[in-house]
């Protein structure tokens, strides 16, 4: 596990899943989010391309047909097994921890690549996390982002990438460019991410 500064080991699950999303992306997480079961056993975060408007009654809609808990995250919660944390329009979605646990830090800084929320910017919050198991969600998008974070938290830590295959996709932008970097375990459809990500929780 991972140790602080003060060489305290930090609490908290040993595994996390960050799932990433633009173009099509609101559709696919209604594929997917509603299949974890109700007791899934670690915290899931998503960074989905949306205004700041839509953020929170995407998650409301998104809660409502789901077994788990969908919310957009604030600012200072404490990451909780079995709830889904959707990154607030406007604002990048990271992740810090001390001895307590893991916590939702909303990040106001410039947007990377005209993006804000970044999935670039919460994968690379997570590299010197307490996680020791992270799996990585890319799904239909325009663009890359997601693979520059991928790349980095796989140099360092135990990643398992999931990309959407081309054929299921709004549009293969984002996953394709994982793919092609070479940072995915598994290409498939959206109709069976719900399955692969139970499986490797599992694990």
């Amino acid at each position: 596990m991972i140790k602080n500064t003060n060489n305290e080991p930090v609490a908290g699950s040993d595994c996390i899943v960050v799932i990433a999303c633009s173009t099509g992306g609101p559709k696919a997480l209604h594929k997917i989010v509603p299949r974890l079961p109700k007791d899934f056993p670690v915290p899931v975060l998503i960074v989905q391309h949306m205004a700041d408007w839509m953020t929170g009654p995407f998650s409301k809609r998104l809660n409502d047909v789901s077994e788990i808990t969908v919310k957009e995250a604030a600012h200072g919660e404490a990451l909780q097994p079995g709830t889904a944390y959707v990154a607030k329009g406007g604002l990048h979605l990271t992740v810090a921890w001390n001895e307590s646990g893991s916590t939702v830090f909303l990040d106001d800084s410039m947007p990377i690549d005209s993006l804000k929320p970044s999935a670039d910017k919460l994968f690379e919050s997570l590299v010197d996390g307490p996680y020791d198991k992270i799996i990585c969600v890319v799904l239909t998008g325009m663009g890359q982002d997601g693979t520059v974070g991928i790349k980095k938290l796989s140099e360092s830590k135990n990643t398992y990438v999931i990309a959407q295959d081309e054929a299921s996709c709004t549009v293969y932008g984002m996953p394709k460019a994982v793919y092609q970097n070479g940072l995915a375990n598994v290409v498939c459809d959206l109709n069976e991410i719900a399955e692969q990500i139970i499986r490797k929780v599992g694990e």
